[in-house]
């Protein structure tokens, strides 16, 4: 028992017991019981085990067990221990459990035998042997010297099931001494797993017999035969291949020529069964050579019969039937019957695929007389089956019937199913060929049936097949592809290539009928592959002939005329005269498409002739019909006539009814063509009377019902009432109550199609009447359906609501889901109709679950779709309504139904208006339209183009609008619609109104009366007059105006229409508002307020037009109060109409008074004296400015609403001042409204200090001689406009000129001529033309180029505009700014408008006084919303990092309150709170707003180079995208060729300063872009693009540059190679659409950005005449909208050397830490110090919109330098610390004292106080210390003192020094053990910031738990002790610690050493990603000691 039982250890010898205590017991445990164990000496530890071993041999198996779990519950790693306790389960009958630890013990120890043992023994003891048998031979494989293992491995195959068939071959070997041989046993266990077909264990135990291994080959081979066999079993072909080729080549290296056969028929056959043919086929011819070597007679006739099975597959059959010739030859040599008749039948089956039809019915016929002779019924049944298919072949298909009824005689004799089904599926086929459908389906199903009682597969898939091509042939397409679909899932599984390829054509085909081309094309490709794979040509012909046939019908005339001359010409290689007919029938067909009929002779001629050779009238019908149209197309009417006839000569015989009624309209156009009109009424009555030709009266009725559903679906009412008529009268006379309901129903649908409801409704209650007394539950269901039909046109919804109910309940009764959903879609129609909306959704959403549960069913699923778009549309979701309505065009499209489709656009087009998509609206009408001209609807054209006009309406396009309503009103005139033709004047007359031509505006109206009248319309007279009224109001007639109001006023009451009566009162109330009359207008609007104002469903544009003008009247009666209250309910009601899409930039006249309500509002709160509601004002003004220029540039609301942009609440007074509060920074808000410029000037504690208001109509400025020359330019120019242009004409930029519109213009790149690089650019060519706007830009900010003269871009700029601007802007404010103190302070200037176009740097009061940008850091905002935007948002969200603390900018490690971190509170919105749109802080320091405090000036950084040494590294954010020099096609007008070339020079700078790779030439390609901008941290654009567009031009994608190479060549390097001009570097001259490489503002919204700053350089080149601040704005928001924080815009381009200085300045400064603004003020000085490019032209004009980010974050690198020092010995480290924390406090006083002296010292003297002390250079470095390295030897080494602490990096590093130092005696030394485990940080850090809170609370003391492996980390127990903190107690994976004295005394302490824990391992995001904690599953002892 102990030897076989108790395993201790494998070291283990008793005497010896202190070997075993680190196995079992591990000392570190922190148990006590394992404490007591720690001091048993070694006896006592052996006496331990000895007990254990008494309680085995005393048979106490429940004690070991015990006691083993209780050392498992100690040591869980100790396999051993496992392995002793499952054998004591297995003593107590617990088998499973044994199972368990024995599969522990495995896991533990894989290569110990004893697991195997133990494993494989609790197996076989509950009985499942295949697993013991595996668990044995496995560890056999691991050590075959285990005998014990082999004797069990015996013993089981004795118990087990296969013991009858192993016990005489182990007898065999036990004579042979052979049965200790481990790898003959094993392998013949799994051999005999393998026949009993356990493929899955036998493979299993072969492998570990492999593993064991053999010096025999034979034996080998033999093993690698069977593994190879069992893989292929299992479909691992792969292996299975592997091992046969393997069994091949041992037994050709051992000349074993039968085994050499052997694998090559297993070979060969697996590959053949892959469709490997031609491997296939020379493994099997290589079996035949070696075996007729060898005279091998068995192995050559299966050589050859595997020889002719691969030559079948292949199409090679003619080889095939040789081979079994020969192998016919040696059967009858052999005198073997057997195979004499196997090849006799397989010689007739290669004839019959060889259609030598006749020698296959010879053969047939010999095999069958044989098996008579041998009374072998199955060979019997085997050749009535082949005869039958041969016959049927033949065309013979009464022979074939009789053979498969043999069949089936057979069949029942032997009661085999199998044969059944083969004899039903020949009968089925040929009943199909005999056109007996239904009986042809009858065998198919039986066939069907059988074969799944059976569980054949492979005849379940054929008789699948053969339904499809049944339910094909019968038209029901549907049910055919879903037979095809099944048996294709189980020919694929079969791995069955040829039948998959067959399948695929049969797809193929009937996506042809469905009219699906692309997916038919598809299939068919499939199957050419496959029958390509397989070199099947027969196939391979008919396949090309369907390809080309489907590419023809998608007018691919190319490929199809290729696939289909393939197709010929391989059927004439053949000689098969059937694929030659379809061949030339295929080629008649694509000529005759294309018109080229005597070439389409050439091929239908010889097909005919084969077709009647080959007897097959189908095709010889179809041929002679297409004959008979090119004869006809050919003027050849007589011999069309002949072949028409015999068209349907052979339709009649054939009874095709579609034929002989397409053959009698093609002859009787035939003879109207030939003037023989006699014969062609002759045939039209034959048409009629075609019933005649058939006995039965049921067909004559068809007919007639039939042709008179043509005729009714052709629009021919009157005949198609005629043939109902005829079947009523026939159906009478007949009693066929069946038809005489059909007629009735007929009539009913014809006179509803007429427009007779009425009438039709009585036909339906007859119809239903007839099959109410019939029993007929469908046509009374039906018939309940025409009914409803009829009263919902007729208007009576409650009586169609009736009558679809019933039609539900009896659907329902039916249990038919077809008429079920279309009745829940009735119901819910009319239940919308009732406005009954909720209910109708319902109704519709059950409608579409019943169509989804019709697969088949396209149609029913597209309905459904429609009307739950329909019912979401008419509930106001749009967004949903959009969804379901495109699944429904995607259904009408897949099933060709136009009318649909165009249904279905119409519907998308008016949800997309809803929507404000206005671009995407107008796209589905337009298609709509189209659709509508295709179908010739009158009626929705009248529709469509009134929605045309609409969208044009709101997009602005007024031409367009006017060209549509004038279709709409000459389509009504003509169609005597008066009612649509009196409502398009009324709108011809708004648009003419609306674009200022009121002559003909009142034309129109005029003509709207008139009609109105006619039709005597009191809502149309209305109407009428209030648009007059209008009309004359706009042209100040104001009497005229007054009549007509007053006429509608008197109409609207006589009609008691409250509503238009209160229109005609704001008119009238709008009309003395205008003339002065402000008492009167108020009591006239408040009349008009007291009709509609408490009406919830009135239009809002009523209502708030009425409090907008009444706001007019009191602001002019100076009664500020209550215009400040309607206004403000005024503004209420603008903003609901603007975020429902009622609104937009295109309609002008909303537009235009919700800007000048808002204006009016400030003025009016400024009046009242609210200058912090005037603010809240202004910043709505400031979103609606945005909103309007995006629509402009066709951003639909949709998209601003999700990126945030349209915003449903705004900033309230105390969320602005929040804002301010929380960044600490001044703000400086302009706003300009009526003429008036107001100013506020925030501050970040005091709020609004100061306010001021300035006329600007009022300015005095003295203007230059050509300022007062050009001021009459433009009629909208004010004087702080015109100063606007002379600051920048005395820039030396030309002059501005500004037009009506709110929006001004900057120069762009045209204007300039630089001298740059040697290379000029400007072109006067082709800046006088203007570029195509391409769709991007709408008429309404278009710009007037007047050309002004400039002044030399290098004279002295004028001083006058830039000290008169800012007298206007800046002085006023000036003494509330923060006074300069020898440093610049960031400053948020906020401007309005116009006010975006000013270089705000350049400001300054006076010659003496400092530019602006020197004074302040500055940066710009569209608006303080943008302040608090969601930006950064995107990136928090990706950080899953669960974080304790937050660090202050000082380091402090408690968490900060939620103003520092900008989080807003409910106060901060009068609507709505804005807690949905905030998330959180930011994950790191340098993307948080932090504070501004005064630092020092700028430091005299030096600009960065790659290769050179660098403070910085790269920066913390994610890769940075730098684009530049993009290859624009030849046909772009946006830049003229090679005018962006000198930009690439900039872009590889930038690019090596960001260390990443640019994009150049074709790789800056717009797609490219777009993907890349998504993850990019930084964004530079050195491209050209069009502000006033707002788009970048960039590349387009590689595959569509299809035009020339560049004509020069290129340098490498820097960008400085230059070839000839005109060609842009990788331009091409390809045409791709502006849309492939035009990136617009649009686009960039659409992506979700996650940068902090995108950068345009000034290198940027335009076309555009002008830049206007709406193009500033609209990209600055469609960036920042899109997720970037910040953006750097140039107001005009600078040339390229000065652009290349800038931004290297630039971004130098931001790599070394500096904020944004402060980097921008060091790029303008760095630049304008550099005397060339002195002129502010070069520097001044770059704004910063958005945040005042820092790009660089050296937490990190701070975080690495602390943990190098630490490497140094403790004294070295507390005197280097000391040295640093007085650089660094020196540091931070010199910024906070703002020195204007630079500091500097040597490193020598440094290093020489600091020691050997490493990483002291890496953490001055990181906190802004700059390094100069020496320029010779004798010269020491400059350190540099930062002159800023931006990111406060300064101030947190001394606060680490400090804690560092602070730290009690043993901490530091500890902290030093604790560097090089990052691990333990966070867990520590959990338990100090737990003693943090108690400490804060005023807790006496403090409890907590820490987890055991970061306790046994080396220094963690040391670092907590010198803390105070000691172990109480512990379990199994966590220790409880406490303080030992109190924790209020402890608090400082604490502090420390959490700041010192973030200073060694950074910030707690980073902790992790030092070095992650080791996966420990269940903690075992061995990676402790690693640990410890």
């Amino acid at each position: 028992l102990s030897s076989e039982f108790w395993v201790v250890s494998p070291c283990y010898t008793k005497g010896s017991g202190s070997d075993l205590l680190p196995s079992l017991f591990p000392k570190s445990h922190p148990s006590g019981y394992v404490r007591g164990l720690e001091t048993m000496n070694s006896q006592e530890l052996v006496d331990r085990v000895d007990q254990l071993s008494l309680h085995c041999t005393s048979g106490d198996f429940t004690q070991v067990i015990e006691r083993l779990s209780e050392a498992l519950r100690l040591n869980p790693g100790n396999y051993t221990l496992y392995s002793n306790r499952a054998a004591a389960y297995m003593r107590v009958g617990k088998f499973k459990e044994a199972l368990t630890d024995a599969k522990k013990v495995l896991e533990l120890k894989p290569d110990w035998t004893k697991g195997y043992y133990r494993q494989g023994a609790a197996y076989v003891a509950m009985e499942k042997f295949d697993d013991g048998l595996v668990a044995f031979s496995r560890g056999l494989a691991t050590d075959q010297k285990q005998s014990a293992l082999l004797d069990a491995l015996v013993e089981t195959m004795a118990k087990s099931p296969y013991r009858d068939k192993f016990k005489p071959k182990y007898e065999k070997f036990q004579s042979l001494k052979l049965d200790r041989n481990p790898f003959i046993i094993v392998s013949m266990v799994g051999q005999e797993l393998m026949s009993a077909s356990r493929h899955k264990k036998a493979v299993e135990v072969l492998e570990s017999a492999r593993r064991i291994g053999t010096d025999s080959e034979k034996l080998e081979a033999s093993l690698h035969q069977a593994l190879g066999q069992v893989y292929w079993s299992l479909g691992n072909t792969d292996k299975a291949l592997a091992y046969m080729r393997s069994d091949l080549s041992i037994n050709s290296k051992l000349a074993d020529n039968v085994g050499i056969c052997r694998a090559q028929d297993n070979l060969g056959m697996a590959l053949c069964s892959l469709g490997k043919l031609p491997e296939a086929l020379e493994h099997h011819t290589l079996q035949f050579t070696v075996a007729r070597n060898i005279n091998n007679t068995a192995e050559m006739y299966a050589a050859l019969n595997r020889l002719a099975r691969v030559h079948g597959k292949m199409g090679r059959y003619q080889e095939a039937l040789q081979s079994y010739k020969e192998a016919l030859k040696l059967a009858k040599a052999s005198n073997d019957h057997t195979s004499v008749m196997e090849c006799t039948y397989n010689c007739g089956m290669v004839y019959k695929t060889l259609n030598e039809l006749d020698k296959a019915i010879n053969q047939l016929q010999k095999y069958l007389q044989m098996a008579q002779q041998s009374q072998s019924k199955e060979q019997q049944a085997e050749a009535y089956a082949s005869l039958g298919q041969v016959y049927q072949m033949k065309g013979s298909f009464d022979q074939a019937m009789m053979f498969y009824q043999q069949l089936l005689s057979v069949a029942v004799q032997m009661n085999n199913a199998s044969l059944k089904a083969r004899a039903y599926g020949g009968m089925g086929q040929a009943n199909l060929n005999m056109g007996n459908l239904w009986y042809a389906q009858m065998c198919r199903e039986q066939q069907l049936k059988l074969t799944r009682e059976l569980g054949d597969k492979e005849f379940e898939a054929i008789a699948l097949r053969q339904l499809g091509n049944i339910h094909k042939t019968s038209g029901k397409i549907s049910q055919a592809m879903q037979y095809y679909q099944e048996s294709l899932e189980i020919v694929m599984k079969l791995k069955d290539r040829g039948v998959e390829g067959m399948l695929y054509s049969d797809i193929g085909s009937c996506y042809m009928a469905m009219g699906n081309l692309r997916d038919a094309v598809k299939y068919y490709e499939s199957q050419l592959a496959i029958c390509t794979e397989m070199n099947d040509q027969a196939t391979i012909a008919s396949t090309n002939g369907s390809l080309g046939m489907a590419y023809l019908s998608l007018d691919n005339k190319e490929a199809a005329l290729k696939h289909l001359n393939l197709s010929k010409e391989l059927a004439e290689a053949l000689h098969d005269k059937q694929l030659q007919c379809e061949a030339h029938s295929n080629l008649g067909s694509y000529h005759t498409k294309c018109k080229e009929y005597r070439k389409a002779l050439t091929h239908l001629e010889p097909a005919r002739k084969l077709a009647a050779e080959k007897k097959d009238q189908s095709m010889e019908s179809k041929v002679c019909h297409n004959l008979g149209i090119c004869h006809e197309a050919l003027g050849n009417h007589q011999q069309a006539i002949q072949f028409f006839t015999h068209d349907l000569v052979m339709a009649k015989e054939a009874k095709d009814k579609e034929g002989v009624s397409r053959a009698c309209e093609k002859l009787i156009n035939a003879y109207t063509e030939i003037g023989d009109r006699e014969q062609a009424e002759v045939y039209k009555q034959q048409l009629v009377n075609i019933a005649r030709d058939f006995d039965h009266t049921s067909n004559k009725c068809a007919l007639l019902n039939k042709m008179a559903e043509d005729m009714l679906n052709s629009g021919d009412f009157t005949k198609a009432i005629e043939f109902y008529e005829q079947l009523l009268k026939g159906a009478e006379n007949e009693q066929h109550l069946s038809f005489k309901g059909q007629a009735y129903s007929g009539l009913g649908n014809t006179y509803m199609a007429n427009g007779k409801p009425d009438r039709a409704l009585s036909y339906y209650q007859q119809d239903l009447t007839i099959r109410k007394g019939t029993s007929d539950f469908t046509g009374e269901c039906q018939a309940y359906a025409n009914m409803g039909s009829a009263y919902n046109c007729l208007g009576q919804h409650q009586e169609a609501l009736r009558c679809y109910m019933a039609n539900l309940d009896l659907a329902k009764q039916l249990e038919n889901p077809v008429l079920i959903a279309k009745a829940l879609s009735c119901v819910g129609i009319v239940q919308r109709n009732l406005g009954s909306f909720e209910e109708a959704l319902q109704y519709h959403q059950q409608q579409l679950a019943v169509a989804q549960s019709l697969t088949d069913n396209i149609q029913e699923q597209a309905q459904a779709n429609k009307n739950l778009g329909e019912s979401h549309e008419a509930l106001g979701d749009h967004t949903t309504a959009i969804q379901y309505l495109s699944q429904y065009l995607s259904m009408a499209h897949k099933i060709k139904d136009m009318v649909n489709e165009i249904m279905a656009h119409s519907c998308l087009g008016r949800a997309c208006r809803g929507l404000g998509d206005y671009q995407q609206s107008l796209q589905h009408f337009q298609s709509c339209m189209k659709g509508i001209k295709d179908t010739k609807d009158d009626e929705m054209a009248l529709s469509c183009y009134a929605d045309i006009a609409s969208v044009h309406m709101k997009l602005g396009n007024f031409e367009q609008a006017l060209q549509a309503h004038m279709r709409q009103y000459e389509l009504a005139h003509d169609m005597e619609d008066i009612e649509t033709e009196a409502i398009a004047a009324s709108c011809l007359g708004d648009v003419y109104q609306s674009s200022g031509n009121y002559k003909e505006a009142l034309h129109f109206h005029q003509q709207d009366l008139l009609l109105s009248r006619k039709l005597r319309s009191g809502h149309g007279q209305m109407r009428a007059f209030g648009n007059l009224a209008q009309a004359y109001e706009a042209i100040e007639e104001f009497d005229k105006a007054i009549e007509h109001w007053e006429q509608q006023s008197a109409l609207a009451s006589s009609l008691r229409d409250e509503s238009s009566k209160a229109q005609a009162l704001t008119g009238l109330g709008i009309v003395n508002i205008r003339l002065d009359y402000y008492d009167k207008a108020i009591s006239l609007l408040t009349q008009a307020w007291g009709l509609v104002g408490d009406m919830q469903d009135e239009s809002v544009e009523i209502k708030a037009n009425i409090l907008y003008n009444l706001g007019l009247a009191y602001f002019n009666t100076h009664d500020y109060q209550k215009s400040c209250a309607s206004l403000r309910r005024a503004v209420e009601l603008f903003e609901n109409m603007l975020h429902q899409g009622d609104m937009s930039c295109h309609t002008s006249a909303l537009v235009s008074k919700y800007s000048h309500l808002l204006q009016v509002l400030i003025h009016t709160l400024v009046r009242l004296n609210k200058v912090e509601e005037a603010l809240e004002t202004a910043e709505r003004e400031r979103s609606r400015q945005v909103v309007e220029l995006l629509q402009i540039r066709s951003i639909n609301l949709h998209t601003m609403r999700k990126t945030g942009i349209l915003r449903p609440q705004f900033l309230s007074a105390e969320g602005i001042q929040e804002v301010a509060s929380s960044l600490k920074t001044p703000i400086v808000y302009y706003s300009i409204a009526l003429g008036h410029l107001f100013t506020w000037l925030i501050h970040p504690q005091g709020g609004v200090v100061q306010f001021k208001q300035r006329d600007l109509s009022s300015l005095d400025f003295n203007f230059s001689e050509t300022a007062s020359m050009l001021s009459h330019c433009s009629t909208s120019s004010t004087p702080l406009v015109e100063k606007i242009s002379e600051l920048r004409e005395g820039l030396g930029l030309p002059r501005q000129v500004f037009t009506a519109h709110s929006s001004a213009a900057s120069m762009t790149s045209e204007d300039l001529d630089w001298d740059d690089d040697s290379i000029s650019i400007g072109s006067n060519d082709v800046s006088g033309k203007d570029s195509p706007r391409h769709g991007f830009m709408a008429g309404g900010e278009r710009r007037n180029h007047i050309p002004v003269r400039t002044r030399s871009i290098y004279s002295p700029p004028n001083l006058q505009p830039i000290q008169d601007l800012y007298s206007v802007l800046i002085r006023p404010i000036e003494s509330g700014l923060p006074k300069q103190q020898g440093t610049s302070t960031p400053l948020i200037i906020i401007p309005d408008k116009d006010l975006f176009l000013i270089p705000y740097s350049l400001l300054r009061g006076d010659s003496a006084s400092s530019y602006l940008h020197q004074r302040f850091q500055l940066h710009i905002s569209l608006s303080i919303q943008s302040l608090i935007s969601k930006s950064s948002s995107r990136t928090q969200q990706r950080s899953s990092v669960s974080r304790l603390h937050s660090v202050s900018p000082e380091g402090d490690h408690r968490a900060a309150s939620p103003t520092s971190r900008g989080t807003s509170t409910p106060v901060m919105f009068r609507k709505h709170s804005m807690a949905q749109s905030q998330r959180g802080s930011s994950t790191s320091l340098a993307s948080t707003e932090v504070d501004f405090k005064p630092f020092g000036n700028e430091l005299d950084i030096p600009f960065l180079r790659s290769g050179m040494a660098s403070p910085v590294e790269r920066p913390s954010v994610s890769e940075p995208l730098v684009i530049g020099n993009p290859a624009t096609p030849a046909s772009d007008t946006y830049l003229e060729p090679g005018i962006m070339y000198n930009a690439e020079r900039e872009t590889r700078i930038i690019a090596d300063l960001l260390e990443t790779k640019p994009l150049l030439g074709e790789t800056a390609s717009k797609d490219r872009v777009l993907r890349r901008m998504a993850t990019a941290g930084c964004i530079h654009f050195c491209t050209g693009m069009s502000w006033n567009e707002s788009v970048f031009v960039l590349a387009p994608r590689s595959d569509m540059m299809t035009g020339s190479e560049p004509d020069f060549e290129r340098s490498e390097g820097d960008g400085t190679g230059y070839g000839r001009r005109g060609q842009a570097d990788g331009a091409a001259s390809g045409t791709p659409e502006p849309v492939e490489y035009l990136m617009s503002a649009n686009e960039i919204l659409q992506s979700k950005l996650t940068s902090k700053l995108v950068t345009v350089s000034g290198c940027y080149r335009t076309k555009d005449q002008y830049l206007t601040s709406g193009g500033v704005i609209t990209m600055a928001a469609a960036f920042l909208a899109a997720g970037a924080q910040a953006v750097l815009v140039p107001l005009w381009p600078t040339s390229n050397q000065a652009s290349r200085l800038m931004m290297n300045a630039f971004y130098s400064s931001l790599l070394y830490g500096s904020r944004a603004s402060r980097a921008l003020g060091y790029a303008m000085q760095t630049v304008s110090s550099n005397k060339k490019y002195a002129h502010p032209i070069h520097w001044a004009g770059y704004l910063l919109i958005g945040k005042n980010i820092i790009l660089k974050d050296r937490s990190v690198e701070m975080a690495a330098a602390f943990r190098s020092m630490l490497q140094a010995s403790e004294d070295y480290l507390v005197a280097g610390l000391k040295v640093l924390q007085a650089m660094v406090t020196s540091s931070i006083k010199r910024v906070q004292e703002g020195a204007m002296d630079p500091k500097y010292t040597s490193e020598q003297m440094i290093d020489k106080k600091i020691g050997p002390v490493p990483g002291w250079k890496e953490l001055l470095k990181s906190v802004g210390f700059h390094f100069i390295s020496p320029i010779s030897r004798d010269v020491p080494s400059t350190v540099i003192f930062p002159e800023h602490d931006d990111s406060h990096v300064q101030r947190r590093c001394r606060k680490f020094i400090d804690s560092l130092l602070g730290l009690p005696a043993g901490a530091l030394k500890a902290l030093q053990l604790l560097a090089k485990h990052p691990t333990a940080a966070t867990s520590l850090l959990n338990v100090l910031h737990k003693a943090s809170v108690s400490a804060e609370n005023g807790d006496c003391s403090m409890t907590t738990q820490i987890d055991s492996l970061t306790w046994i980390v080396r220094g963690s127990q040391e670092f907590l002790s010198s803390l105070g903190f000691e172990t109480t107690s512990g379990v199994s994976h966590n220790i409880t610690v406490h303080v030992k004295s109190p924790v209020a005394e402890q608090g400082q302490v604490l502090d420390y050493a959490i700041n010192s824990l973030l200073a060694v391992f950074g910030p707690e995001e980073q902790m992790e990603m030092l070095a992650p904690r080791p996966v420990v599953s269940a903690k075992p002892t061995e990676e402790l000691a690693v640990l410890c």
